[in-house]
C-alpha cells in the first residue's frame, strides 16, 4: 500500500513539472525605451552601453534592474560603442566622422577624439560626362565596430568603408597601428585566450584573421599579421567568439547559415543551417549557447555551442539590429532599430522549497531542500539512506544552472571537522560543483545541468534526518507480510516491515523503533 501511495505522489509531482516544460526558454521579461535607432551595443561591468545613429546619445542600461540608468551626449550619432570601466572611458565610433570620440565613463563628460588616419576618402565622380568634366568628392569614415582586449589594452577599429582595422593603445589613445582587410569590415571581435583578431568583412567576402607576432627588432613589442583569410559564404556580417572552446560564429546576409570558424587552427569546421539569411549572433560563453536572428522573420534561434544542434526559436516583436549576452545572468539584449528599445530576454528563473522523502520504508519527510534553477526544475527528491544521497528528477528542455540548498540536518559531505565537496551527477555523468555560500545550518551548492537531462543524485558522507512527517496511510500487521524482514514503528505510529540493515539504520537515526 505504502508502495502505491508513494508512486501516485510521484506521478503527480512529474506530471505537474512536465505540463510546464515548454516554458523553460529565453521569454522577454521586460523592455527598455531609449532613444532613436539603437544600434549596436556592449556590456562592461553591469552596465549596458547602447549606441544610436539618428540621436547624439549613448544609452546606459543598468543590467541589474534592467532600467534606463543615463544617456551621455556625444558630438554625433554613432554606430559603435566600448566602455572600459577600469579606465573609466567609454570610446564611441561616431559615424561618418574621422575619429573616436572618448567620454569619462562616471561623468559621461567628453575627453578627446582620436584621430583615425586618412579617414577622408576620396571617390571619383561616375557620371556621364567626359573624362575632363568629372570631378572628385571626399567624405569621412570611421569606426564601424569596436571591441577591446584587455590582455594587451587595445582597442580595435573597424573602417567600413576605409577596409582597414585600427589598433588604439588605450593608455594614450593613439592609433598605433593600422591593418588593411578584405572591403568593408563590419564586425570585428577579439578572442581574449588566443589574442588573435577576427575581422567579417561584408563586401570582401572574407572573414580575415590578425594574429599580434612579436617584432624581432623590438622584444616586447607587436604588430599585427594577417594569419588566414577564410571564405567561409556570402557577405559575412556579424560574428562573435566562445573563447573558452576557440570557435568564431559568422552570419551572413547573402547565406542561410551560421559558419564556425576552430580559431586555433583557422578553418571552417561547420556550418549551421538555418530557415533564412542570419542578421546577427552572440554566444553565452559560460553555457556555450549560441543566438542568432534572421532577416526574414523575427525569429531568435537558440542553438548548442558545442553539437551545433538548433534547441529552440524564440519570437521576438521586432527586426532585431544587434544581440548580447550578459554572462552572468545569461539574460539576452536585443535592440529594436526600427522600435527605439531594447528587449530583455531571460531564463525562466524557479525558487521552490521541495521535501525530501525516503526511499525505503516507512516513507517520511526527513527534510526540505530550496532549489533555484534557471531553465531546470527539480522533482519528487528522494533520501537513499545506503548511498548517503539524495536523488530527485529533472526537467531541463535545454539547459540552465541549477543551485541547491541542503540543510545539514539532512545530508552532510564531511571528513572529520571538515567539510568536503558534494558529488553532483546529472544523468549519471558527473558535474562540477561550485559552492555559492553556507553556514552552521545549511550549505548552498550550484551547477550546470545540460539540455534534456532527467536524473540528479547529490552524494553525500552520510546522512542526518530528523523525522518530520509520515506521506502514507497507516497501516497494520494484518497488512503486510513481513516474511524474513524486521517489523518497525515510525514515531507517528506507522508500521512496517524493512530489511535488518535498513531497520537498523532507521532506528539509529531516530525515525522509529525496531519491534520485537
Amino acid at each position: 500500500m505504502k508502495t502505491i501511495v508513494l508512486g501516485i505522489i510521484l506521478s503527480v509531482i512529474a506530471i505537474s513539472a512536465y505540463e510546464s516544460q515548454d516554458a523553460f526558454a529565453h521569454h522577454i521579461s521586460s523592455n527598455v525605451d531609449v532613444s532613436a535607432t539603437p544600434m549596436k551595443m556592449s556590456i562592461a561591468g553591469d552596465f549596458l552601453y547602447v549606441s544610436h545613429v539618428s540621436e547624439n546619445k549613448i544609452s546606459v542600461i543598468d543590467t541589474r534592474t534592467d532600467l534606463l540608468y543615463k544617456e551621455i551626449t556625444t558630438s554625433g550619432g554613432l554606430i559603435a560603442v566600448e566602455a572600459i570601466p577600469e579606465k573609466n572611458k567609454i570610446y564611441a565610433a561616431i559615424f561618418e566622422s574621422d575619429g573616436v570620440d572618448v567620454y569619462a565613463a562616471d561623468t559621461g563628460l567628453y575627453e578627446k577624439t582620436i584621430i583615425l588616419p586618412d579617414a577622408e576618402l576620396l571617390q571619383v565622380s561616375t557620371s556621364n560626362q567626359g573624362y575632363s568634366q568629372r570631378g572628385t568628392f571626399s567624405f569621412l569614415t570611421g569606426g564601424w565596430a569596436l571591441d577591446y582586449n584587455p590582455n594587451n589594452e587595445l582597442l580595435y577599429v573597424a573602417s567600413y568603408n576605409g577596409d582597414v582595422i585600427y589598433v588604439i593603445d588605450t593608455n594614450v589613445d593613439q592609433v598605433g597601428e593600422t591593418i588593411t582587410v578584405a572591403d568593408d569590415p563590419y564586425t570585428v571581435k577579439v578572442d581574449t585566450v588566443t589574442d588573435k583578431v577576427i575581422v567579417a568583412s561584408l563586401a570582401g567576402n572574407a572573414v580575415t584573421i590578425l594574429t599580434p607576432v612579436e617584432l624581432s627588432s623590438s622584444p616586447g613589442n607587436f604588430e599585427h599579421e594577417i594569419s588566414s583569410e577564410l571564405k567561409t559564404g556570402s557577405a559575412p556580417w556579424c560574428l562573435d567568439i566562445d573563447s573558452i572552446n576557440h570557435l568564431a560564429y559568422v552570419s551572413h546576409r547573402g547565406s542561410s547559415y551560421l559558419s564556425v570558424i576552430n580559431i586555433i587552427d583557422e578553418v571552417e569546421v561547420a556550418q549551421i543551417p538555418l530557415s533564412g539569411r542570419v542578421q546577427c549572433v552572440a554566444v553565452d560563453e559560460v553555457e556555450h549557447m549560441v543566438y542568432t536572428t534572421l532577416f526574414t522573420s523575427n525569429d531568435l534561434v537558440k542553438i548548442n555551442g558545442e553539437t551545433f544542434e538548433i534547441i529552440d526559436t524564440i519570437e521576438v516583436e521586432s527586426s532585431t539590429w544587434d544581440l548580447i549576452v550578459e554572462p552572468k545572468s545569461h539574460k539576452i539584449y536585443a535592440s529594436y532599430q526600427g522600435d527605439d528599445r531594447i528587449a530583455v530576454l531571460s531564463p525562466e528563473s524557479y525558487r521552490e522549497t521541495l521535501p525530501v522523502i525516503t526511499q525505503e520504508t516507512p516513507v517520511l519527510v526527513v527534510g526540505h531542500i530550496i532549489v533555484h534553477g534557471q531553465d531546470v526544475r527539480v522533482f519528487a527528491p528522494n533520501l537513499v539512506i545506503e548511498e548517503s544521497s539524495i536523488v530527485a528528477g529533472l526537467v531541463s528542455s535545454d539547459g540552465g544552472n541549477l543551485s541547491v540548498q541542503i540543510p545539514r540536518s539532512l545530508l552532510v559531505s564531511e571528513q572529520g571537522d571538515d567539510d568536503t565537496k558534494f558529488s553532483v551527477m546529472v544523468d549519471g555523468n558527473s558535474v562540477t560543483v561550485n559552492e555559492i555560500q553556507g553556514n552552521d545550518k545549511y550549505r548552498d551548492i550550484s551547477f550546470f545541468v545540460p539540455e534534456k537531462s532527467t536524473s540528479l543524485e547529490i552524494k553525500g558522507s552520510d546522512v542526518l534526518p530528523a523525522p518530520k512527517q509520515s506521506v502514507s496511510d497507516g497501516w497494520t500487521e494484518a497488512q503486510i507480510m513481513c516474511q524474513e524482514k524486521v517489523w518497525i514503528e515510525s514515531t507517528n505510529g506507522k508500521i512496517a516491515c524493512v530489511s535488518g540493515s535498513t531497520a537498523l539504520k532507521l532506528e539509529e537515526r531516530g525515525w522509529g523503533t525496531i519491534l520485537e
